[in-house]
């Protein structure tokens, strides 16, 4: 049904085709839609033995195969062809290498019937699957329908410097909770009877994401122009404004996206889909409004619309894992002040350098090399500020099962704090 359901889909990307090349104002990309709607088709084989992997939590052989797909797609075929002369071509040869290499690999480590299974059975999974997808389109729409409508509202070179800005943020934090999801789902599925247990989880994922994410992004946010300035040249400084709002709205982001996997693991898809709906008509309305005045003021709408999403879906969660809301705003009371002052410091830092006439590119690097600094030495000092008592708990697990990698004095000063 998955095969059959893609390829349906890809069928009907096939035959819009020229009606998406039309509304991007480009009839060539008729052909290379219809060549990605090959890959659609191609992907499905993997959406069985994936899922299979993720319930039996090997997710090292997912990482593997993903990697492994990936390098062969884009860095052995996209690069062969684009050196070839292939054109944009190459990348839709180069996605579809991946998803073809990713589905063997993912079907030798997790094998399974290609019997084509066709009748109609288990009703409930079937309710529950229709839930997914529709909780999954809402929430495509209220992540990716701002670059369509900043195109259409405000042009293609406003897109760039928007899409830019938003994908330099988007990517590290989305790799910084895609496993952790994948993870949160598996464990809470196994069990959703033990909110006890689930709330523990829950506010240990927290605590370590906004541990993470909040010092990382603020920094970058008021970093904006080296960092603009630094990766794209003087070209982009359309994009520095864009980026403080962006950045904020991706430790909101990814505090909301530990969320969704435990109500899904519950069995809970459809609370989440109805604040993913709602969510959306937000997004289009707020883009509507803040188009009309400046793509900088768009970009805080956007923030503004991801903070909704975050505290709506967070205090479902904890209605259903009866968590207190203090409990949840625990982190924040470390990491936030923790996060303000290491990004302080990088901004006066930078900012001095900056007067000295420092490239940009050398002030990035001397940021990264001091944020490292002072999240490691300070995280260290302050660790019992910012860590919770159940991510206390598994760090002490760690460091006393751990008998030869770590120092005494850094076990010792771990059980000190955090004791």
């Amino acid at each position: 049904r998955i095969v059959a359901a893609s390829a349906g889909l890809a069928l009907l990307l096939a035959l819009v085709a020229p009606l998406l090349a039309q509304f991007f104002g480009d009839p060539a990309l008729t052909w290379p839609l219809r060549g990605i709607a090959l890959s659609v088709v191609i992907q499905s084989f993997s959406v069985v033995p994936l899922s299979l992997l993720k319930r039996r939590l090997e997710f090292r052989t997912v990482q593997i195969a993903q990697v492994a797909s990936y390098v062969t797609g884009f860095v052995l075929v996209g690069i062969g062809l684009a050196l070839a002369g292939a054109g944009v071509w190459s990348l839709i040869g180069a996605l579809g290498a991946q998803y073809l290499m990713e589905a063997v690999l993912l079907y030798r480590a997790a094998p399974h019937t290609l019997r084509p299974l066709l009748v109609a059975e288990g009703r409930a999974l079937q309710s529950f699957a229709g839930r997914v997808l529709l909780t999954n389109l809402s929430n495509w729409v209220s992540e990716n329908l701002d670059n369509l409508l900043v195109g259409r509202l405000l042009g293609v070179q406003a897109l760039g410097f928007y899409s830019v800005s938003y994908n330099l943020m988007r990517t590290p934090a989305n790799h910084m909770v895609v496993t952790l999801q994948q993870v949160l789902f598996s464990a809470s599925a196994r069990v959703q009877d033990d909110a006890a247990a689930l709330g523990r989880a829950y506010l240990l994922a927290l605590n370590l994401v906004l541990l993470v994410s909040l010092p990382t992004f603020i920094a970058a946010g008021v970093l904006s122009e080296t960092v603009v300035v630094a990766l794209y040249g003087q070209k982009w400084l359309a994009a520095i404004p864009l980026l403080l709002p962006l950045a904020l709205a991706m430790p909101v982001h990814a505090a909301m996206a530990i969320a969704g996997p435990i109500l899904w693991g519950c069995g809970m898809v459809g609370k989440e889909l109805k604040v993913q709906f709602w969510i959306a008509l937000l997004l289009i309305g707020a883009i509507f409004v803040s188009a009309r005045f400046s793509l900088e003021v768009l970009a805080w709408s956007v923030f503004g619309v991801y903070l909704v999403r975050a505290v709506w879906i967070t205090s479902v969660l904890l209605r259903v894992l009866d968590v207190p809301a203090h409990a949840a705003l625990a982190p924040l009371r470390g990491t936030l002040p923790f996060s303000l002052a290491v990004a302080a410091t990088l901004f006066a830092a930078d900012h001095g350098l900056r007067m000295l006439g420092i490239l940009a590119q050398l002030r990035l690097a001397f940021a990264l090399t001091l944020g490292a600094a002072l999240a490691l030495g300070g995280g260290l000092l302050c660790i019992r500020f910012l860590v919770g008592p159940d991510l206390a708990r598994v760090l002490l697990r760690y460091t006393n099962q751990e008998t030869g990698s770590l120092p005494r004095w850094f076990k010792r000063y771990l059980n000190e704090q955090l004791t």
